[in-house]
């Protein structure tokens, strides 16, 4: 009884918080969440993975590339946003191939706090915020993939939960600042800050970005607060440059991807196939907005929500992401809570029910990001570096997926002890799963990469920079040895270059000095399209020279 009374008295004093006493409440338990689940993913030391290892070499690859002090979209092509790069640099620096992707959550969650406190306490009711604010910082800590419940943490497309998060948080501003919190020029600060985070890490989410800030100015409560903040974003990106160089390099990376993978992956089509995907999503989303048209929500505001619910079927279907339009949670949000033409013609219960539907939509992504958090955690902390693994690969620790069905190579990649790869059985290259997952498996995968690194070691005629045919090309960063200039950081069919779209071979292999033909490629389809359009320039130019149970190495001709 008495616990009871107690819970009574707590409840009464929470309900009675001031509004300042609120936003403090809201930031420091923000603040206190983020510290606690950056510490579940750091201290541990070790990085879980279950699947898409090919994504995460492409980091390694990438971040040891700028440890060298190579730059990108000069030294190396992405059509990634260079910030992405910079984190995983700067992780890979402080913490090496365990700590990486670690450390580069943590960098970006120092960013990302101060800008969903500010946003969510100035926006919304404070029970509301602190929701919002939560789920914003799980979607960013978590290595989960998007829409995913099953415990399968993975790394791959990090840069997709990042920009998710910062975007939510800027199709915020368009509801009224709440009286007493925040001011314009923290409103441009925020907005501007969150445009240049999304700009340098992926540009598809910077255009909906820039799309939504001009919007903006159509509202009058918030139009010089939009137009500061447009204006303040090309002085950061005027800045940038400055320092970097490298924005016309960005671009031009950029429009060859863009010019591979077509305006929308899919076309018509692909858009209908997503949106087919995704229907319990946008039956939701479309629940809350006819809610909001019963509660008398003004018009502009519905149609700049529909604009976002738009946005994220078209980024969903263009960043290969997993199921869950994350922009209908913010879309929902703001429908729900947007002014009404006429006050007396409000409907509470439509609000009560619209924040409930908010809740259905919050929920498939949460508890996926929850539980991958929890069970990267409990994996780190129980496991150890597999023998698979081993010491080319410290800190990283490969789980096999418990839903798992990935092909398997019809002879044994492994034997007893865990090396070589068997015989090559080539029929087994026109395998194509219709899921998505890979033709061998993770830790088999582990395995023909150290192959490769061990063949690479002991051959003294292979010594240079290697170049691989495969979505990674870690072998360097692995090796301990500088990776060429002028190549992709990754290479993927239809997506990075196409038979049409692609490097002219004398520029690409220019820097190179070995190339390595894998017998087990990791993405079959991007393999297969490589060997195609540079396979006679490749047999031109370079000599096979050694060969291992999974690599064939060709040296450049006349190279010593």
């Amino acid at each position: 009884m008495k616990s009871i009374e107690r819970l009574g008295r707590i409840g009464r004093s929470i309900s009675e918080l001031s509004p300042r006493q609120a936003t403090w409440l809201v930031a420091g338990l923000l603040a206190a969440a983020a510290t606690l689940w950056v510490a579940m993913l750091v201290l541990p030391g070790k990085t879980v993975a279950a699947t898409h290892l090919g994504d995460l070499m492409t980091f390694v690859d990438a971040a040891d590339r700028l440890a060298r002090g190579q730059v990108p979209n000069r030294d190396f092509h992405s059509p990634l946003g260079p910030l992405a790069y910079w984190f995983l640099g700067q992780g890979y620096m402080l913490g090496g191939l365990g700590g990486m992707m670690l450390l580069a959550t943590a960098l970006f969650t120092m960013l990302l706090l101060p800008i969903t406190i500010y946003t969510c306490v100035t926006r919304l009711p404070w029970p509301i915020a602190l929701a919002f604010g939560l789920y914003t910082l799980l979607l960013a800590i978590s290595p989960a993939a998007i829409g995913e419940v099953a415990p399968r943490p993975m790394f791959a497309m990090f840069y997709n939960r990042f920009s998710f998060a910062l975007l939510g948080l800027l199709f915020l501003f368009v509801l009224p600042r709440r009286a007493g919190l925040g001011n314009s020029w923290l409103d441009i600060a925020a907005m501007a800050a969150s445009w240049l985070l999304l700009f340098y890490l992926k540009i598809t989410y910077a255009a909906v970005g820039a799309g939504f800030l001009a919007a903006l100015i159509w509202f009058r409560h918030v139009r010089r607060e939009a137009i500061g903040a447009l204006l303040s974003a090309a002085v950061g990106v005027l800045i940038v440059e400055l320092f970097w160089g490298g924005t016309g390099g960005y671009i031009g990376d950029i429009r060859s991807a863009a010019a591979a993978t077509g305006t929308v992956r899919g076309g018509p089509l692909g858009i209908l196939a997503t949106t087919v995907n995704n229907i319990q999503g946008v039956y939701l989303f479309s629940a809350v907005i006819l809610l909001a048209l019963v509660a008398r929500a003004r018009y502009d505001y519905l149609l700049l929500c529909l604009f976002m619910g738009g946005a994220g079927i078209l980024l969903d279907r263009h960043n290969a992401q997993g199921p869950g339009i994350l922009t209908f949670i913010a879309g929902a949000l703001v429908a729900a809570l947007a002014p009404r033409r006429e006050p007396e013609g409000a409907a509470p219960r439509s609000l009560l029910a619209s924040l409930l539907l908010v809740g259905a939509l919050v929920l498939p992504t949460a508890v996926g990001a929850a539980g991958n958090l929890a069970f990267h955690f409990l994996s780190a902390l129980r496991q150890r570096p597999s023998d698979v693994v081993g010491p080319a690969f410290p800190g990283l620790i490969v789980t096999q997926p418990p839903t798992s069905t990935a092909a398997q190579p019809s002879a044994a990649v492994l034997d007893a002890a865990g090396h070589g790869c068997g015989p090559v059985d080539p029929a087994r290259f026109h395998l194509q799963n219709q899921r998505g997952q890979e033709t061998i498996g993770e830790k088999q995968y582990l395995a023909v990469l150290r192959n490769g690194v061990e063949l690479l070691q002991r051959d003294p005629g292979l010594a240079g920079k290697v170049f691989v045919p495969d979505l990674a090309n870690p072998l360097n960063a692995l090796a301990g040895r500088s990776a060429p200039i002028g190549v992709a950081a990754f290479n993927d069919a239809e997506i990075t270059f196409s038979e049409a779209v692609h490097p002219d071979p004398n520029v690409m292999f220019r820097n190179v000095d070995v190339i390595m033909i894998p017998k087990y490629p990791h993405k079959y389809p991007t393999f297969d399209l490589m060997r195609r359009i540079f396979g006679g320039y490749v047999g031109a130019n370079f000599d096979l020279v050694a060969r291992s149970e999974c690599w064939d190495a060709y040296r450049k001709k006349g190279s010593a």
